[in-house]
């Protein structure tokens, strides 16, 4: 069920509800003046427990919506998957970028990289060269090969700082190639370039 569909549920939910108890606490004082007091009591009492009722399924809604809300903000934020065999550095770029408001994935070795990243299809990959099992030019030449033109944006990150392992890199379908030690504000930096630059393109 779609978002739109969730909301208007929950809103004609609410309104009913609502309507409910309202009109069960009308009812009685007219009730009252057409047939006598006992049973405009009883009916008072009956709509106020309604009436509470409806309250709560008000707050109940109220909390649902909010939910819903930050699904979807959720849903909307920029996908990165980050892949490095060191723990340190993976905690502080998802930190970073957390802070940032992209939503960040981790990956310590390349074939869990892989797998990662042909699950998740995200918006931007982060990976390093030196790692355990498919090294980042492998992981680089496998994702273009498998996703073609949903390809996300990849970013090469790194200690190689030798220019033939930049132009291999980039020559294997890299969009951008950083040397560590980094600065994770030039990082976000390089991201936000990189994704403008991938949404020109596929204009």
């Amino acid at each position: 069920m779609g978002v739109r569909s969730k909301k208007l549920i929950l809103f004609l939910v609410a309104i009913f509800s609502l309507s409910m108890g309202t009109t069960l606490e009308i009812v009685p004082g007219i009730i009252a003046l057409r047939r006598g007091v006992p049973t405009a009591i009883i009916l008072l009492i009956f709509g106020g427990i309604i009436y509470a009722g409806s309250i709560q399924i008000a707050i109940i809604i109220r909390d649902q919506f909010e939910k819903i809300r930050d699904d979807v903000k959720l849903d909307n934020r920029i996908r990165v998957v980050v892949i490095d065999d060191e723990a340190d550095i993976l905690q502080l770029i998802r930190m970073k970028l957390s802070k940032e408001g992209f939503n960040v994935s981790t990956a310590s070795n390349g074939d869990e990289g892989i797998e990662k990243v042909l699950r998740e299809k995200p918006d931007v990959i982060i990976v390093d060269i030196l790692m355990p099992g498919k090294d980042g030019y492998e992981l680089v030449s496998e994702v273009k090969a498998k996703l073609r033109e949903e390809s996300p944006v990849i970013i090469m990150l790194t200690s190689k700082t030798e220019d033939a392992d930049m132009v291999k890199g980039l020559s294997m379908g890299a969009d951008d190639y950083i040397t560590k030690p980094f600065s994770p504000r030039e990082l976000i930096e390089r991201i936000n370039v990189a994704l403008i630059k991938g949404i020109k393109a596929k204009k």
